[in-house]
């Protein structure tokens, strides 16, 4: 498919999930009017209606936390039913992980994202469970919705606790349709469309079985160039343009890298930056990478301007809390702008986030990387 005709696509679905969101929202606000029909009563003190108005605020926030955990949850609870296992789950900012048969509570955040559940996946047959698992946040979001709606039409009016009522229904909604509708496009896939896809081929729900199970082994404290080929492995029939499977792809990428193979790492960027439906989370990290091998390989300076542009700048700013993006602004100020106060500047914050970080074996590497930054200035 041509570029036109894949944004044509893209634009096209997106228009159309736009209306179809748009509708949700106009029913349940129709909904809302008609069974509480200006029944807020006005108060007559100041104080009183700052009091409620901080409430509505509150049961938006509660409401939407709690479409968010709904959703995870779901995708939890269908996912241990069919033969995952528990992993890590994140709400926000909060993850709770399982490293060595013991539940810890981390703090970490996936730029573009709201929460996220990843299972260890059951053995790989051609028969791999995986429709469950992905429906399984729209399905409980829907559940939610059908319940927070029966109690608003059947609960006489109670400030806050109707409007927390109807918000909740009504995001429960947008989630279902949001996640759970397929629409092509250039930034993170949904349930939806990983759901289209694996429906029509093997090679995708491969892809699944093999992402959840090189993070399983990562969070097994496993680094990622110790964990076996055959988990990176892509058929020669495969469709790259499949997102899960240019994921696998992506995988490979930080495999070379990790074991220090930047030439065949840099080729196999160009490949990947050349899918047109590669994911805008995976493309800006991709830039990343390929931003810092050009400053620790040839470092040429229209090269570095080109990848460092104000796109990619606004990219690292959102994701600061990584240790491999400090790392790659590390080398960035030492290596290229030779200015070692902003570097230690960054180097500090790189020690910092990596207390933070849940991964080990990942910090493992990137101290690895560090330590090359180190002797390729010091050999200038």
């Amino acid at each position: 498919m041509s570029n036109s005709n894949t944004k044509k696509k893209q634009q096209f679905s997106l228009y159309a999930s736009q209306l179809l969101i748009g509708g949700i929202i106009g029913f349940c606000i129709g909904l809302f009017l008609a069974f509480k029909p200006f029944n807020i009563p006005p108060f007559s003190n100041l104080l009183l209606n700052i009091v409620y108005f901080c409430g509505v605020l509150l049961s938006l926030f509660f409401a939407y936390l709690f479409q968010i955990l709904i959703h995870e949850g779901g995708h939890l609870i269908f996912g241990i039913l069919t033969g995952y296992k528990f992993v890590s789950f994140r709400i926000l900012n909060y993850l709770i992980v399982k490293e060595n048969d013991h539940i810890e509570l981390k703090r970490y955040n996936v730029a573009g994202t709201l929460g996220q559940c990843l299972l260890a996946p059951p053995e790989w047959n051609d028969n791999f469970p995986y429709v469950l698992y992905n429906l399984g946040g729209v399905i409980m979001n829907v559940v939610s919705a059908i319940i927070t709606i029966a109690l608003f039409i059947l609960i006489p009016y109670m400030p806050v606790l109707s409007e927390f009522l109807f918000i909740s229904t009504l995001l429960a909604l947008v989630f279902a349709a949001s996640n759970g509708i397929p629409i092509p496009s250039s930034g993170a896939t949904t349930d939806g469309n990983n759901l289209y896809y694996m429906k029509k081929d093997l090679n995708a729900r491969r892809a699944l079985y093999q992402q959840l199970e090189i993070h399983n082994k990562i969070l097994q404290e496993i680094r990622i160039k110790d964990i076996p080929d055959e988990l990176f492995d892509i058929p020669d029939n495969a469709d790259i343009s499949n997102p899960l499977i240019s994921a696998i792809k992506v995988n490979k990428l930080n495999k070379l890298f990790d074991i220090g193979n930047y030439q065949q790492a840099k080729h196999e960027i160009e490949d990947i930056l050349k899918i047109e439906t590669l994911p805008l989370l995976l493309e800006n990290e991709i830039k990343c990478e390929q931003l810092f091998i050009e400053l620790i390989t040839d470092c040429q300076k229209d090269i570095i301007d080109k990848l460092y542009n104000k796109k990619l700048r606004q990219y690292i700013k959102v994701t600061k809390n990584y240790p491999s993006r400090q790392r790659l602004l590390y080398a960035y100020y030492l290596l290229y702008k030779n200015d070692s106060e902003s570097a230690n500047n960054h180097l500090n914050i790189f020690h910092k986030s990596c207390k933070k970080f849940p991964y080990k074996s990942e910090i493992e590497s990137e101290l690895e990387v560090l330590a090359e930054i180190n002797k390729i200035y010091n050999s200038k």
